[in-house]
């Protein structure tokens, strides 16, 4: 087998298929190649396997910086192991696998867990967007929102949570704002019936004390922020009851609580007005006061009946009365009709006496007495008589 040897530059090189076995040598590159007959310009005749490659990274990058980079070889890992710091000028572009790290040493990014460890904070510089995604923990754990010193939490949406939604607010939930001008409405809203426990709105309260936590309506003139005194007529609270019409919601009644008087330093006079819809007037005008119980202890109403049966009044009645009286067998002692005492006796108060009607004459007593029953007495000052009607004509009695 003749040992062939040719030499020329790379053009030339490339211009020739040396034979198999034959030897070029490149001029311009000092490079020696061997034909394998079909390759233009041969092939090399020196190469270095992976390892001998790793091997060569290994004793050039032992360790070192460059631009940024400090880097160690990893011989078992087979690896460069290498801390890339970059400049807030020039972004990273790439993928990142691994851990993230603060100047501090702190963990912002833990990538075997896949957590984010770090605070994440208003320098975000724009919105967090999960994009129809949860914000979640797991094991029951808590998710804390906390906005610093006067920071607020604005919700521009629903919330909705499957089970039992807990608020616990170490000093209380206000829905508005109590330090600036900011109104607040709050709507629940029921569309299933149920009687179970715990539905609908319930207000509780678990302690010992004899006394309970109020449910309070405050009212004031001026703002939240600069009260001043309610003055009379002032409504305090309006508890309204809306029904639907089957066109709109209309007010049906409503328990009202009113300033009742001249306010003063720790002295609001108030009543409680009733009111209800007559069933008459269309819309919220058919709405009367029918009850009031006025800051006297006062209370008025235009009728009292019983619901059924017989109405029953405990204790003495003071004032004036309207109407018949009956006994406790029905019958009537007083007609409230013709204005007269209808009882077969009458029995004298505890002074002794029983006085009858008193006129000045004949003519005074026919005026006021324009149709007599027969068994009505009266006294006559002029005749100074006992007069009695027969049922035809008065007569003198003695």
């Amino acid at each position: 087998m003749p040992l062939q040897i040719r030499r020329g530059t790379t053009a030339q090189r490339l211009a020739i298929t040396p034979l198999t076995g034959e030897l070029i040598y490149d001029t311009t590159t000092g490079q020696l190649f061997v034909g394998n007959g079909t390759t233009l310009g041969g092939v090399t005749t020196t190469g270095i396997t992976l390892e001998d490659a790793a091997d060569t990274a290994a004793s050039l990058f032992s360790t070192g910086s460059h631009s940024g980079i400090t880097f160690a070889y990893n011989d078992a890992a087979g690896r460069i192991d290498a801390t890339v710091t970059v400049a807030a000028t020039g972004p990273f572009d790439g993928d990142l696998t691994g851990s993230v790290f603060a100047d501090n040493s702190t963990m912002l990014v833990d990538a075997v867990s896949g957590q984010i460890k770090g605070d994440i904070n208003a320098r975000l510089g724009g919105n967090l967007d999960v994009n129809g995604n949860s914000i979640v923990s797991s094991s029951n754990g808590n998710i804390v929102i906390q906005p610093n010193g006067t920071g607020t939490i604005q919700l521009d949406g629903n919330i909705t949570k499957t089970g039992e939604l807990n608020i616990s607010a170490t000093v209380g939930i206000v829905v508005g704002n109590n330090t600036t001008l900011v109104d607040g409405n709050v709507t629940i809203t029921r569309n299933s019936y149920s009687t179970a426990s715990g539905t609908g709105f319930i207000f509780q309260q678990h302690h010992n004390t004899a006394d309970a936590v109020n449910f309070t309506f405050l009212r004031s003139r001026g703002t939240s922020l600069a009260k001043t005194s309610v003055v009379n007529n002032d409504d305090i609270i309006d508890i309204v009851f809306t029904a639907h019409d089957g066109t709109s919601n209309i007010a049906v009644g409503n328990i009202n609580c009113q300033v009742d008087g001249v306010v003063s330093t720790g002295l609001i006079p108030t009543k409680f007005g009733f009111f209800l819809h007559d069933g008459i007037t269309s819309g919220a005008g058919g709405t009367r006061e029918v009850a009031q119980l006025n800051s006297a202890g006062i209370w008025k109403v235009n009728t009292i009946q019983a619901l059924s049966g017989t109405l029953t009044v405990t204790g003495n009645v003071t004032g004036d009365i309207t109407g018949s009286v009956f006994a406790d067998n029905s019958t009537r002692i007083i007609d409230g009709t013709d204005g007269r005492i209808t009882a077969t006796s009458v029995t004298i108060d505890n002074t002794g006496y029983l006085q009858l009607p008193v006129y000045a004459d004949d003519t005074v007593r026919n005026s006021t007495i324009p149709f007599p029953s027969a068994g009505m007495v009266i006294f006559n000052t002029t005749s100074t008589k006992f007069q009695g009607y027969t049922g035809a004509a008065w007569v003198d009695l003695n």
